[in-house]
């Protein structure tokens, strides 16, 4: 095992602790895209100490939490509207907007919001998936798999043999951790029956998820000039997504329960080698560190981009990271460094930011229940036995 698995649960109980909260971050490449900052804990009390003064249930704590968080802003954030989309399509596809630009976002799944620096004039800029269209392609195998049957009401299990001779299982892992379009193309015709029926899926549970400003043309996520078939057609045709929509995406993956770490966890038992740049030789220090358990890459004439997920002290987070160069302007590959080096700098931004907040309101929850049991009566609050 290349590193020590750490319990994480949903809720909010689990606390970051103050010693990570007081620790300086390592410095990060000039052109990371949100600079560190360092926060320390209140000297006096602490968090642990503030958490064991605060009587309440993980499920009070977590809607209590998510109270003050909306009330106001202890960190920069912005909430993801999940509710259903309209099933129409825009008219205009600003393709113009398709051009490669740099893009970055964390993404906290447990409250559905974007924390960080935030451009909200860009989050709803139409980019290309590229091959983080094979999220979506996921996500409705996986609800399948749950369900038992495939869009056409066969039965269905993880080890299905599909028209391709492989299992479903063996095509996820393609998928997942290879970025196959055949195994793209071969999930979508044994769910749906087709590509094109599935493809109509795909659309159909985006609006459903809450994807406001995206379309899917295939189920693999080859540029606007290939089909399925690797038919010409035309550029309009293109997929396009949005920063909000992705991130509306990653939330609903964790919310639903999807099992993305089976495929893409690094611990995981396939001699398939992922193309997360974080399971470089050179970035597994971070990963283990982070516990960095997935996700998915993409690339295209556009740039590279990568959606990550990390799992630290009880918290997950998602980061993405888009536009990054590669080709440069004589056509010829460049080197994908500042990818993973923009994903680690985002993933320590979060823990920065998480940690911070974490300490306000538990600050804020010890203040009012220490007001609360001021209020109460001295004849009626709880006296000990005498001790004889």
């Amino acid at each position: 095992m290349l590193k020590t698995k750490r319990l994480w649960a949903v809720g909010l109980g689990a606390t970051l602790s103050a010693s990570f909260l007081s620790s300086t971050f390592p410095a990060t490449a000039a052109n990371d895209p949100f600079p560190q900052t360092t926060y320390e804990a209140s000297p006096n009390p602490t968090v642990q100490e503030i958490d064991q003064e605060v009587d309440q249930s993980p499920e009070v704590y977590q809607d209590d939490y998510e109270r003050i968080i909306r009330s106001e802003d202890i960190i920069p954030q912005f909430f993801l509207n999940l509710e259903p989309q309209s099933e129409a399509f825009p008219d205009v596809i600003r393709t113009s907007n398709l051009e490669r630009k740099r893009y970055d976002a964390i993404v906290d799944p447990v409250y559905g919001r974007i924390i960080g620096d935030i451009n909200q004039d860009e989050l709803h800029d139409e980019i290309d998936p590229a091959s983080l269209t094979k999220i979506m392609t996921f996500f409705l195998v996986e609800e399948c798999i749950k369900r038992g049957r495939t869009f056409d009401g066969e039965e269905l299990g993880r080890q299905t043999i599909t028209s391709s001779g492989l299992s479903v299982d063996q095509l996820l892992f393609q998928l997942m951790r290879r970025s196959n379009n055949y195994a793209a193309r071969r999930l979508a015709v044994h769910m749906a029956g087709g590509i094109e029926p599935f493809v109509r899926e795909m659309n159909s549970r985006a609006r459903e998820l809450g994807m406001q400003n995206t379309r899917f043309i295939n189920p693999s996520g080859l540029p606007g000039d290939q089909d399925y078939d690797g038919r010409a057609t035309r550029a309009s045709n293109q997929s396009y997504t949005t920063i909000n929509d992705l991130s509306v995406l990653v939330t609903q993956l964790y919310r639903n329960g999807i099992d993305y770490q089976r495929y893409t966890d690094i611990d995981v038992d396939s001699n398939l080698r992922s193309t997360n740049p974080l399971y470089r030789p050179e970035n597994l220090s971070f990963s283990q560190e982070f516990n960095v358990t997935g996700l998915k890459t993409g690339t295209t004439n556009r740039g590279r981009s990568f959606i990550g997920v990390a799992e630290y002290e009880g918290r997950t987070v998602f980061v993405i990271t888009m536009g990054h160069m590669w080709k440069n302007s004589n056509g010829a590959k460049v080197g994908d460094s500042t990818r993973p080096r923009s994903a680690q700098s985002l993933i320590r931004t979060a823990y920065s930011l998480l940690g911070r907040e974490r300490e306000v309101v538990s600050e804020r929850l010890l203040h009012v229940e220490t007001e609360q049991q001021a209020q109460i009566p001295e004849q009626l609050q709880h006296q000990l036995p005498s001790v004889y």
